[in-house]
């Protein structure tokens, strides 16, 4: 399973747990709560037409796959943005604040 966050910020962030077959996604609201979640049977529904969140048949993979997250949540540092000192930009991956870390975490 691979899990990711996309957004802005930590309070609008959209957080994905996917695996091969199921991917799903939480949707923050403005006070970092739960807005809206979606779960995906990507075998069945490559498109992700389909929202099953309220599927019971698949409630035992949702709550994994929440689990997952929370997971990730607890291992991952999730920090504001950082803007670059004035007058330079983040030109690469290892200028970026907290990437170095990550790679550390991986090596490990």
């Amino acid at each position: 399973m691979r899990a990711y966050n996309e957004g802005n910020s930590t309070l609008d962030a959209t957080k994905v747990v996917r695996s091969k077959q199921y991917k799903y996604i939480r949707f923050a609201d403005k006070d970092g709560g739960i807005a809206y979640e979606q779960f995906f049977d990507l075998t069945r529904d490559p498109w992700e037409t389909k929202n099953l969140i309220n599927d019971a048949s698949y409630s035992l993979k949702i709550n994994e796959m929440k689990e997952a997250l929370k997971k990730w949540d607890k291992e991952t540092e999730i920090a504001e943005p950082v803007d670059p000192p004035a007058g330079k930009k983040f030109e690469d991956d290892d200028e970026i604040p907290g990437k170095n870390r990550e790679r550390q975490r991986q090596k490990k």
